[in-house]
Order: C-alpha cells, then sequence, then structure tokens
C-alpha cells in the first residue's frame, strides 16, 4: 500500500486509511511507538465527522490504546479525553468506546469512583437500545470495577 500512495496524490481518505490500519496493525504487533506514529498521521488526515464514524476519534482512541499498552496511563487517558473532543455528537458508539476506555484506566488506576462514573456514563448512552454486544462490554467493565472497588 505504501508504495501506490508514495509521491502521489492521494486523496486525505485514502491516506488516513492507510496510516490507521498500519497502525493498527503495528499495535497488534505492539509496536506501540511505531503505531502512534502513524496512527497520529491518520489523525492528520482524518476528515469524516458523522454519526457513523468520526475518523479523528478512532484515531485518538487507537493512540490511547497504544499508550496503555505501555502502561502510560496519563498519555492514555489525555488521548480518549481528545477522542471525546472529536466524536460527533451522534457517534453513540465511538463516544461509549472512548467513555469505557477511561473507566478501564481509572480502574487500572484503583480510582474506582471514577471509574463507575465514566462506565456510567457510558450506559446511560447505550441504555435506549437495550442489550446489545456493545452493552455487554460495559457490564463486564462495570462488574469488574464494582468487584475491584469492594461493592457488591
Amino acid at each position: 500500500a505504501y508504495n501506490l500512495i508514495k509521491g502521489k496524490t492521494v486523496s486525505n481518505s485514502a491516506l488516513y486509511r492507510y496510516y490507521f490500519c498500519k497502525g493498527m496493525l503495528l499495535q497488534i504487533d505492539r509496536k506501540y511507538a511505531e503505531a502512534r506514529q502513524h496512527l497520529e498521521s491518520a489523525a492528520v488526515h482524518a476528515d469524516i465527522n458523522h454519526e457513523a464514524i468520526s475518523q479523528k476519534g478512532a484515531a485518538y482512541i487507537a493512540i490511547g490504546t497504544t499508550y496503555k499498552g505501555e502502561s502510560r496511563y496519563q498519555e492514555a487517558k489525555d488521548s480518549y479525553f481528545k477522542a471525546l473532543l472529536h466524536f460527533h455528537s451522534s457517534d453513540i458508539y465511538g463516544r461509549v468506546t472512548a467513555l469505557n476506555n477511561l473507566a478501564d484506566i481509572y480502574r487500572i488506576l484503583q480510582d474506582y469512583q471514577t471509574a463507575l462514573k465514566y462506565i456510567e456514563d457510558a450506559m446511560a448512552l447505550l441504555d435506549k437500545e437495550g442489550v446489545t454486544y456493545r452493552y455487554l462490554v460495559l457490564k463486564q467493565t462495570y462488574a469488574e470495577i464494582k468487584l475491584l472497588s469492594g461493592d457488591d
């Protein structure tokens, strides 16, 4: 893919897709610093932002996950908060993902009250849909936080 875009005029959409996918592949290989470089380039080229997808928000969530993989929790939180700023107000799933990730970071840091706040905010966004896969993921995070905080 790189050879196809190198030295050519390429749309932002294609560049976003290339950098995002390359960053995600590097993240899977736990090459976090290199993944972050590609994901940051994806964020620069992100220009789609509507209720179905917020490219910049998705890139910042992925960047946060690279920091989480390195146990750099403050940077991960910063990226997740930045993602929230870039998600379209109607992009419920993107916002829910960012809130769930924030809850998970606060759980890791043993700040259970803050973790509960973010996971409850995420669940409130999904309440209208009933039980879905995403709702079950949130309930799992919620249960882990409650268990670790000693609150049955």
